[in-house]
């Protein structure tokens, strides 16, 4: 692994673990509500065409709530995102899907800025965003 890809890993580690202090500190009131052991699942679909950028914070905001948490990806980073069409499956502790996705709602507005336009201005494949 190179350096590069080592500081990309540790700033999207050391993001979320920001990210998620801040959002839910000490724990999710919210998720508390659902009982201890129920399992869920859950899918993403993208709306409009786009590229798919921030994979791997995606992973990481599940890995930290709850490493058992399944996350099966249908596209890779940097693959182009077809309109109205699922891209990852997730499933596993219903509280830390919930947590997670709450989480995700407030990043997915800059995430999809980032990646909507490219896939608008562009009739080429993508490339991962990490270039």
């Amino acid at each position: 692994m190179s350096t590069d890809s080592n500081s990309l890993d540790n700033a999207v580690r050391r993001d979320v673990a920001a990210a998620l202090a801040e959002d839910i500190g000490p724990g999710d009131l919210t998720a508390k509500l659902i009982p201890a052991g129920k399992q869920a699942r859950a899918m993403v679909r993208s709306r409009e065409a786009a590229v798919l950028c921030g994979a791997p914070w995606f992973t990481e905001v599940f890995r930290r709530l709850d490493p058992q948490v399944l996350i099966e990806w249908q596209v890779a980073e940097g693959d182009a995102l077809q309109p109205d069409r699922e891209f990852v499956q997730l499933s596993g502790n219903a509280a830390a899907l919930l947590s997670g996705e709450r989480r995700l709602r407030r990043e997915r507005v800059n995430m999809s800025a980032l990646s909507a336009v490219p896939a608008r201005k562009s009739s080429i494949r993508a490339r991962p965003c990490r270039d």
